[in-house]
């Protein structure tokens, strides 16, 4: 397929950086069936991240790769696609090296570790209004290739590969406007929507990108309707967290939150204020003893610490203190000491969770299941038509167990290839007997001889056969 003439460049992206700086040539931790990859990508590393993905690697989880070269990060993710790997989007990311591989995982999942803000998929268009360089991105790739491949791995539409021509545009000397769309979890906090339209720059000036709360809603959109996303599960797991964020002030009495500004700030400060009672929480306001002030959301992975280094670094700002964060006042006069921020104990280690045994499950397939009914239509063979549930009764004696939580997994094969995934965030069975159950539909799994392998913390409960018929 050609989509000649139609932008002049694309960047895709999805996953802001754990790691914090930008790594020269991309980096890889292992830990069982995951593999975690940051950094920056480098001509060389396809070989180098080919010999990392063992067959013992299952999922490839994204902390913000780099790099503009849209042809490397291709063959990157085409080491994912080849081996059927899931990939997960840990945080935000914005180049094409991090989106080209999360887009080639067979299967594609935001991360569950903290607030669903934090991570999401960012796609970034940006149309020519001269014919000098158009259709070619950064690394010399024509946008004909960059497109076939982008429509062949998504669901997006020929309107969704455009511009947003009704918002918004800044453009440079009348070169280029550009459209940015960002695709959340299903269960973010973001306002408007969990899909937007970001175009331009605030009033079309320089200096920073629109806050999502500027942003259009993306009407009957999700990532998951545009194929961004195969699943609206989350991914957990024990070893994925999101970063801990700097203790601000308690709540204080100076202010009530909507309250204008009465502090001697400049006017674009209390301008701003009200830009920030707009934003989505988690949010910080910092202000200077001189005048300045700053502020950041949760399109910044820990807005408490970005805010007060902002704050800290800019010119004649003074002393920088906490002015509100979320929806509390915490601000003290300067002059006046600050409040000692409550003591947290950050020596003692948690203990790992009991994991069930296989000797605690008992497995069940079936055509259906409610709270109302229960499990309905017990059958091992089944058609492209409907779902499959899953339904597992876990019995213990105290003395045997102790309730702790659960990451459940349900890993669902057909002719013996993994096919599916089902992930649950930590559950906390506490009374004997407890239940779980998965329902995917029977037409993402497809026609064959199946089974369905029930994990508990990565521990292998128990498996059922099953056949989908193609009538």
């Amino acid at each position: 397929m050609k989509l000649q003439g139609l932008l002049s460049a694309l960047i895709i992206t999805c996953c802001m950086t754990m790691h914090g700086t930008a790594n020269a040539a991309l980096s890889y931790m292992t830990s069982g069936d995951m593999l975690k990859v940051w950094g920056k990508a480098e001509i060389g590393d396809v070989e180098k991240f080919s010999a990392k993905l063992t067959t013992d690697i299952k999922t490839v989880v994204l902390q913000s790769p780099d790099g503009p070269n849209w042809s490397l990060a291709r063959d990157l993710g085409k080491q994912i696609e080849e081996r059927k790997l899931t990939t997960v989007a840990h945080g935000a990311c914005n180049t094409f090296t991090c989106a080209m591989m999360f887009l080639s995982g067979s299967q594609r999942m935001f991360s569950g570790a903290g607030r669903g803000e934090i991570h999401y998929v960012m796609l970034s268009f940006w149309e020519a209004n001269t014919g000098s360089n158009h259709g070619v991105t950064p690394d010399g790739s024509t946008m004909d290739d960059v497109l076939t491949w982008w429509s062949s791995h998504t669901r997006l539409s020929g309107s969704d590969l455009r511009v947003y021509h009704e918002s918004m545009f800044y453009s440079r000397g009348g070169e280029f406007r550009y459209d940015n769309k960002v695709f959340f979890p299903i269960d973010a906090k973001v306002s408007p929507a969990t899909a937007l339209h970001c175009s331009g720059e605030k009033e079309g000036k320089l200096g920073r990108g629109l806050y999502f709360s500027e942003c259009m809603p993306v009407k009957d959109a999700s990532a998951l309707s545009k194929g961004i996303v195969t699943t609206n599960e989350r991914f957990s797991h024990p070893e994925l967290t999101a970063p801990a964020d700097i203790q601000a002030p308690g709540p204080s009495n100076f202010a009530k939150l909507e309250t204008p500004l009465t502090l001697p700030l400049n006017d674009k400060c209390k301008e701003n204020y009200a830009l920030f009672l707009a934003l989505d929480a988690p949010r910080a306001f910092v202000v200077g003893s001189g005048g300045a002030c700053t502020m950041r959301n949760a399109q910044s992975l820990r807005p408490n610490h970005f805010a007060m280094d902002a704050c800290k670094k800019a010119e004649g700002a003074g002393e920088c203190r906490f002015y509100a964060v979320d929806d509390q006042v915490v601000f003290t006069p300067f002059g006046q000491a600050l409040p000692k921020a409550p003591q947290i104990n950050t020596t003692s280690t948690p203990m790992p969770a009991p994991t069930l045994k296989p000797e605690h499950a008992s497995l069940a397939l079936a055509r259906n299941y409610s709270k109302e009914t229960g499990l309905t239509g017990i059958a091992d063979q089944f058609t492209l038509e409907g779902k499959i549930v899953l339904f597992s009764t876990f019995r213990w004696e105290q003395v045997d167990w102790a309730p702790g939580p659960q990451i459940m997994e349900v890993k669902w094969f057909i002719n013996d290839k993994l096919v599916h995934t089902s992930r649950n965030s930590k559950l906390n069975f506490q009374k004997s007997p407890s239940t779980f159950w998965t329902a995917p539909m029977t037409i993402e799994l497809g026609a064959g001889k199946g089974r369905a392998d029930l994990y508990a913390n990565g521990v292998l409960l128990g498996s059922k056969p099953f056949i989908i018929t193609a009538n």
